[in-house]
Parts: structure tokens; C-alpha cells; sequence
């Protein structure tokens, strides 16, 4: 099986575009009112993203697990563990100011967006990050937004109430494009050909043809077990017949 060209966009390989993409939207009920929320909050952001980022990577850098993930990438790629902690928070903080800068630009989040989304979640599975830990963390994002926002706004609870949930829809729409592309991206590690799966309709993705593409994994192996199984079945006969003979065994 070949993989698809490194040179396609993961939207055009994943099957995603603005028709699907509105459809996922509409599902999570995110609104014009949620991203003219996030666009009035754009300078907002800007300036607390930095700090926003550093406390992230506090609780990542302490917690043991991760702790050790990062040490023992930062050794693979012969690099500080203050540099790779310096480029995660310059990459977090930029991921956070993206949201609300999507939003003042007209709050499409449309393919564009969604392709760097995918971006992440394909690096994060190149390197073998367990999405358990990458997931979790929005946890400890919602948190500090959730403080941010407070300590900004502490006398509108209107505004942080519809933040916060503008936020929270983004975050998870993100989710879904790391998701994605973590399993997508798995599936062509093991040799799976995206480009086997046709996707017949607009307003689909691959998302919705796991049964097609467990059948295009599943298949070969399939055929290569009954193979092993044959293969087997004949050197043990073949081992039977030479003992009747009383010829020596090739074992």
C-alpha cells in the first residue's frame, strides 16, 4: 500500500472541506455571536497568551509523565530542555492567539484553520506524544482561561460566561482535528492508502467510512494469516511425510 503525497494538504487527503467543515460547526452549535465574542477579545488575548503559555507548560514540565517525554525528546534531537520548553510556549502561545485571530478575520474557521490543526495533530503522532496527555491538557487550558478571564473581566460575568463557552466549542472542534490526524496519520504509518477509501459525497469525510477503511486494513491481514495458517499446515506435512519415510528432517 502507498501512502499519499507529503505534498497534499491533510484536508484534501482526510477528505475535509468548508461543506463538511459547516456541518461540524453547526453540530457544535458554534454561532456568529460565539466569534464575535473571540474577535472583541483578540488585543485581550495578545496579551496574556505568553503567560497563559508559560503556566501550561509549568504543570507539563512538573508532571512526571510529560516531564519525562520531553526530557527524552529533547536528548533524541540533541537540544536543551529550556530550549524545547522556550519553542512549546512560543508554539502555544501562537495556537492561542490564532483562535481569536481567526475570529477578527471574519470567524470562518474553515479549511485553512483546520489545516494547521491537523498539522499538530500529525507532528504530535511523528512523535510519538500519547494523546492521552495531549488531550488531557485542555483540561488545564480551560482552567486558565477560565482565571485569565476573571482576573480581566472580574465585573462582567456576562462576557466571561459567553467567552468561555465560545472557547470551549473551539477547543473542541481543535480536539477533533488532532484526532483526526493522529488517527489518520497512524493508519499511513502502517501502510494504509487514504486514496483506497472514496468518500462519494461533499458533506462527508473519512470520518465517515470506518467500516471501509477497518475493511482496507483488515482485508490484507486477513489473507496474509490464511497464508501463514496454509504455509504452516504444508511444512507440517511435509515433516510428517518425511518421518514416515524414515528420511531425515530439514529441522
Amino acid at each position: 500500500m502507498v501512502g499519499s503525497s507529503q505534498s497534499d494538504t491533510l484536508t484534501r487527503q482526510y477528505r475535509i472541506n468548508e461543506t463538511n467543515l459547516a456541518l461540524r460547526r453547526q453540530f457544535m452549535l458554534l454561532t456568529q455571536d460565539d466569534t464575535r465574542v473571540l474577535a472583541g477579545l483578540a488585543r485581550w488575548a495578545d496579551g496574556i497568551a505568553d503567560g497563559l503559555a508559560r503556566e501550561f507548560y509549568d504543570h507539563q514540565f512538573h508532571f512526571g509523565p510529560t516531564q519525562a517525554f520531553f526530557e527524552a525528546y529533547a536528548s533524541k534531537n540533541r537540544m536543551s530542555l529550556d530550549a524545547l520548553r522556550q519553542h512549546l510556549e512560543r508554539a502555544q502561545a501562537g495556537y492561542f492567539r490564532q483562535i481569536f485571530q481567526e475570529a477578527a478575520a471574519g470567524g470562518k474557521f474553515g479549511p485553512d484553520y483546520f489545516e494547521k490543526r491537523l498539522k499538530v495533530g500529525k507532528l504530535h503522532n511523528a512523535i510519538d506524544l500519547p494523546l492521552k496527555w495531549y488531550i488531557g491538557s485542555y483540561a488545564l487550558y480551560l482552567d486558565l482561561t477560565r482565571k485569565y478571564l476573571a482576573r480581566s473581566f472580574f465585573h462582567r460575568p456576562g462576557l466571561r460566561a459567553r467567552a468561555e463557552r465560545a472557547l470551549f466549542i473551539v477547543f473542541l472542534y481543535d480536539i477533533q482535528a488532532v484526532t483526526d490526524a493522529f488517527f489518520y496519520d497512524y493508519l499511513q504509518a502502517v501502510g494504509l492508502d487514504l486514496d483506497a477509501v472514496k468518500v462519494e459525497r461533499a458533506d462527508h469525510d473519512l470520518s465517515e467510512y470506518y467500516a471501509d477503511l477497518k475493511a482496507v486494513v483488515r482485508d490484507p491481514l486477513v489473507e496474509t494469516a490464511r497464508t501463514s495458517r496454509m504455509l504452516a499446515g504444508v511444512s507440517e506435512q511435509l515433516r510428517s511425510a518425511t518421518a514416515q519415510a524414515g528420511l531425515p528432517s530439514s529441522r
